[in-house]
């Protein structure tokens, strides 16, 4: 009995939990290069600013995806990092949702850690596809929730 009940709580629970995972495939769209902006609440004005961006998302391996981040207008930010993808997770934050949507991926991770010196939790909304990307991080201190930036690339 005890058998039954676990093989069918797995055959109900499997495709919910298989539907959080992300694999490789799924970035795909990711690869290449893009235009945009990225904007931000100022840590002092608390006033948004948006600044121009472009992006280039290269494969590093199979569980690994390099963005170099180039700011025309303020060439000392660039940066670059790599977005790791782990299954349920994405750049080690816990996948919540992820869903298609009028042909886009829509992938939300959670996690926490410090913003402006204090700990918070983080959302983290990613919006996939061939010709728009986009990826949003809103932050909860103490009860309050506000977006702390969000990327939009187009090309």
């Amino acid at each position: 009995m005890k058998k039954t009940l676990v093989m069918l709580i797995l055959l109900l629970i499997g495709p919910v939990l298989a539907a959080q995972q992300i694999v490789m495939k799924d970035l795909n769209p990711l690869i290449g290069e893009w235009q945009g902006r990225l904007t931000y609440l100022d840590y002092s004005s608390q006033q948004e600013v948006a600044i121009p961006v472009n992006l280039l998302v290269e494969r590093k391996n199979n569980k690994m995806l390099i963005f170099k981040y180039i700011y025309p207008k303020e060439p000392k930010a660039n940066s670059k990092t790599t977005i790791k993808v782990g299954g349920n997770t994405l750049n080690g934050r816990n996948i919540v949702g992820k869903s298609y949507n009028n042909n886009y991926l829509m992938v939300v991770t959670e996690g926490s850690g410090r913003d402006d010196g204090k700990m918070a939790r983080f959302t983290f909304t990613y919006q996939i596809s061939a010709s728009f990307f986009s990826m949003r991080k809103d932050v909860e201190i103490d009860g309050e929730q506000f977006m702390r930036n969000r990327y939009d690339f187009s090309r």
